[in-house]
């Protein structure tokens, strides 16, 4: 029997005017429930988990995923990642990157997104570990040189301001494996 009930459309994050075929953007992905999966940050420094350290891995690697990926800039904290990616309009990678709009109908950059949280998500699985990511993404356009600066200053000093960070919270017990 078919369900007719109409679910509402979910209302797009996205920016209706700008198409994110191309250009630079500073992302944030947030952990469930802020979760401090990735590392802790003690005496101002970042000790990475293994997820943590995996991630870094991917993010450092992004490029050789597709030629129309650059990201100069990250930080990986205990629940949250934050990258600049820039997604360079390549037209002879549009037929197989789809620098304009993947075959599947959504951007390079809400494909590269959904890639990444899903290949922490298969690593963690693999290795038992407890894992798992809020909904969705924070993405914003960077416009211009000052945008550019002030995001790169807070990617940098990110750790340095932990205390102060909007996504900072006591530590949560994670449990180490899957239960």
């Amino acid at each position: 029997m078919e369900n007719d009930a109409k679910y509402p459309q979910r209302k797009s994050p996205r920016a209706p005017w700008h198409d994110y075929s191309t250009g630079l953007y500073f992302i944030t992905i947030v952990t469930r429930n802020r979760n401090h999966y990735f590392g802790t940050i003690s005496d101002g420094q970042f000790e990475p988990s293994a997820i943590g350290r995996f991630a870094a891995s991917l993010l450092q690697q992004a490029e050789s995923h597709g030629s129309q990926i650059r990201i100069p800039r990250f930080v990986v904290m205990p629940n949250h990642v934050h990258f600049i990616i820039y997604i360079e309009d390549n037209h002879a990678s549009r037929r197989t990157c789809g620098a304009i709009e993947m075959p599947n109908g959504r951007s390079a950059l809400t494909n590269y997104v959904i890639g990444f949280k899903s290949a922490i998500t298969r690593h963690a699985k693999s290795m038992n570990l407890a894992f798992g990511w809020q909904t969705r993404y924070h993405d914003h356009i960077i416009r211009g040189r000052s945008d550019w600066d002030k995001i790169d200053a807070y990617i940098v000093n990110n750790v340095k301001n932990w205390e102060h960070d909007i996504y900072h919270q006591p530590l949560a017990r994670i449990p180490h494996t899957k239960t």
